[in-house]
């Protein structure tokens, strides 16, 4: 009779002969000391053995070391069993083969289990491979187990985080899609575009604040210089300021604002009684400025940046009636004539001799004159104002030698490039002809293309005075022309000296003056540098290598050429503005308020307004 219980460790079956019944022992599978339970005597007698302790001792040893296992019947040809082993109670069971795959009690614990599929009894091939093992199954299609330790997995490979960390892997990149594509591009260029406008709003804001500074810096300065032409060229340098700025500073709009500064430089040059020479050069300078407030346009007046064109004459009228030069008043009608041609405003330009001269000025006639040199090849216009200015003529007196000389020089080249035989004054000069004569018809031959006969008459016997004043009629025309003036000018730089040593000699400092400008604008600069210290007016010299300065300067900064004009005595205003204005255009302000520093008090301001300038330039 077998004895049945469980291992009270490990829960494990264990079957044992019955007369082993409280003996103590090791379990088989646990190793741990058991004592076997004691079971109830059968009412059946049975027969006793005799055997002694140790015989019973050495039975239950075998029992345990060697787990009996009872024998399975035969069977029976046409039936087949499965034997296995119950996954609950451990115990070799065997059932039916037509249970293979099926749901069974055990018989012995009565639990449901699995009953396994027969197995063929076949010989193995090691090429077949058991699909039913979880190791040789197909996995295609599932994730193998990461650092799975002990299968094949965790032996045979490695895991894809450790190959990508280890940069044994290729990086393969997915391909972008075009919405992608699209995504990207439009946030790159919004990240762009964010940090130009960024950069930019930075950037303006603090040239807009340098630049305001200089303009508020020349605007405090300004009130309180002593000078009246100081104070003068730095009102028409805030006026041009004003009348370009977009938002000008100040309640009122560009073109009012421009106005109130160009009327405080005319009030300024108004208190000075003193004639000078760069007193009537800054009234020209302002009189051109106030030509930009004039305009057509009605939207331009109506947005306040320019104003009607009879209100912008009608102030350059005021500022042209207080030159006190006879010779700077004709220059600078002739530079403002010039300029209306240029904005298509001719019978504006036609009006202005008879508005700025009255009836009885000697210079009335010239006036006209000139205008008429200027639309000359307009025929019939240059023929009306030749018949004006005839008509203006003073007449010559009766002890005069000549009555010729009463015609002035411009009147004279009029009425000969018009070819008015009608002028019996107008005969061909002589020997050592009248100076008008003489400059008269130089003017007229050298617009005709008669420049052999031109070049004679002006190098004809006569006064070096003359004759440099009929050579620069002849390089202006060259000028005009754009032709070549290089043998001219020299031929008239020599008589310089000459013509300002004669006892009688005519040559003014706005002669000179006209030469070197006429020389600077023909490229011919350093030749006419020579000349200026000959210039016996100090601030006309100083103007004069101012024409110089501007067309020798560089496409940069000239801070050099800033400092020695500053240290100049007395130091031309004009120049001390308009170079500041081209080293701030060109270089840095900053600079050029280091450079300001070191100036006298009194001329500050013009480097301020000239900073303001030339940013305000470099912005355009």
């Amino acid at each position: 009779m077998t004895l049945k219980f469980s291992c009270p460790h490990c829960r494990k079956g264990i079957r044992v002969k019955h007369e082993l019944a409280g003996k103590k022992a090791k379990c088989p599978a646990c190793q741990q000391v058991l004592t076997i339970p004691t079971v109830a005597r059968s009412t059946s007698p049975t027969p006793a053995k005799s055997t002694n302790e140790s015989d019973l001792e050495a039975q239950a040893l075998a029992a345990l070391a060697e787990q009996s296992k009872s024998p399975s019947s035969p069977a029976p040809a046409s039936t087949k069993t499965i034997d296995f082993q119950c996954s609950f109670c451990d115990e070799k069971i065997s059932l039916s083969a037509d249970l293979a795959g099926k749901r069974a009690p055990c018989p012995e614990c009565r639990r449901i289990i699995k009953v396994p599929l027969l197995e063929k009894s076949e010989p193995k091939d090691w090429r077949k491979v058991d699909v039913r093992s979880p190791i040789s199954r197909d996995h295609k299609g599932e994730p193998a187990p990461e650092g799975a330790w002990g299968s094949e997995v965790s032996r045979g490979r490695v895991s894809r985080q450790a190959l990508l960390e280890a940069g044994a892997l290729p990086v393969i990149k997915e391909k972008w899609t075009s919405r992608q594509w699209t995504h990207r591009i439009g946030l790159a260029v919004l990240t762009v575009f964010v940090l130009v406008v960024g950069t930019w709003a930075v950037l303006h804001f603090g040239f807009e604040s340098r630049k305001g500074g200089a303009f508020s810096q020349a605007e405090k300065l300004v009130t309180d210089t002593k000078d009246p032409l100081t104070a003068a060229e730095v009102y028409r340098g805030l006026g041009v300021y004003q009348l370009r700025a977009e938002n000008p500073v100040g309640e009122n709009n560009s073109a009012q604002a421009a106005r109130d500064q160009f009327r405080k430089a005319r009030a300024k040059l108004t208190e000075d009684s003193k004639e000078s020479a760069e007193h009537d050069a800054i009234l020209i300078d302002l009189a051109l400025d106030q030509l930009d407030l004039g305009s057509d346009s009605e939207d331009a007046q109506k947005r306040g940046v320019r104003l009607k064109w009879d209100v912008a004459v009608k102030e350059v009228h005021q500022t042209l009636q207080h030159v006190k030069s006879p010779e700077a008043r004709l220059f600078g009608l002739h530079q403002v004539e010039r300029k209306l041609i240029d904005l298509n405003h001719s019978s504006i330009a036609a009006r202005l001799p008879d508005a700025i001269l009255g009836p009885n000025d000697p210079n009335r006639a010239e006036a006209l004159a000139q205008y008429g040199l200027l639309i000359i090849d307009q025929k019939d216009q240059a023929g009306a104002q030749a018949s004006q200015a005839l008509r203006a003529t003073v007449p010559p007196k009766k002890d005069a030698k000549n009555s010729q000389a009463s015609l002035p020089p411009s009147l004279v080249a009029l009425l000969v490039a018009l070819d008015r035989k009608d002028v019996k004054e107008l005969s061909p000069p002589k020997e050592n002809p009248p100076l008008e004569l003489r400059v008269g018809f130089t003017w007229a031959w050298a617009y005709r293309g008669q420049l052999g006969e031109a070049r004679a008459l002006a190098l004809s016997n006569g006064p070096a005075s003359h004759q440099l004043q009929a050579l620069i009629a002849l390089i202006a025309v060259l000028v005009e022309k754009k032709a070549d003036i290089e043998n001219d000018l020299s031929l008239a730089i020599e008589r310089v000296e000459l013509a300002l040593k004669e006892k009688d000699s005519n040559v003014s400092p706005w002669t000179l003056y006209r030469l070197v400008q006429l020389g600077a604008r023909g490229g011919k600069p350093n030749m006419v540098s020579k000349m200026v210290p000959h210039i016996p007016d100090a601030e006309l010299r100083g103007l004069a290598d101012l024409e110089i300065t501007l067309t020798t300067l560089p496409n940069g900064p000239d801070t050099e050429g800033l400092n020695r004009l500053a240290a100049e005595k007395p130091a031309c205003r004009h120049a001390l503005l308009l170079l500041s204005r081209h080293n701030a255009r060109y270089g840095s302000s900053s600079t050029v308020s280091k450079a300001i520093d070191g100036w006298e008090q009194e001329l500050r301001p013009l480097g301020y307004a000239g900073i303001a300038l030339g940013m305000q330039d470099a912005e355009k």
